[in-house]
């Protein structure tokens, strides 16, 4: 942990490339492509200060390395947003109004905790379950 106060390289997982990033206060979001001619989809990543659950990843322990954010598997990840403590993603979807959701996680305005991650038009993701699945 600590603050880190000069540039570093960010270690992707090999064949990656990052092709949207956001930033938060305590936290960063990476989202990254495949450059594998056999594999077509994204993987979102995120480092920093988990406090808030703004990670992703069932835990509110500070991550320095990328972790990837796997409620979001298989997502077509469009956009990526930073609070202070919650992550946003907006996400293609089939059977979605607009053929997009956006997809929370962290800690909303009122300081409650939302580890799991979730749709905002109310449909929940269970922890095994991505949050792309289809809509019912």
């Amino acid at each position: 942990g600590g603050i880190v106060r000069v540039p570093f390289r960010v270690k992707l997982a090999e064949r990656e490339v990052a092709v949207l990033i956001a930033c938060g206060a305590l936290h960063s979001v990476v989202v990254t492509e495949s450059v594998d001619c056999g594999w077509k989809g994204r993987r979102v990543y995120c480092c920093g200060a988990g406090g808030g659950g703004q990670l992703g990843n069932a835990s509110t322990q500070d991550r320095s390395d990328m972790t990837l954010v796997s409620g979001l598997a298989g997502c077509d990840v469009r956009r990526v947003s930073c609070g202070m403590f919650s992550s946003l993603a907006v996400v293609q979807m089939e059977g979605a109004l607009d053929g997009c959701s956006l997809v929370a996680w962290g800690m909303d305005i009122f300081g409650r905790n939302v580890r799991k991650l979730s749709s905002l038009d109310a449909r929940a993701a269970a922890p095994s379950t991505s949050a792309c699945s289809s809509v019912e």
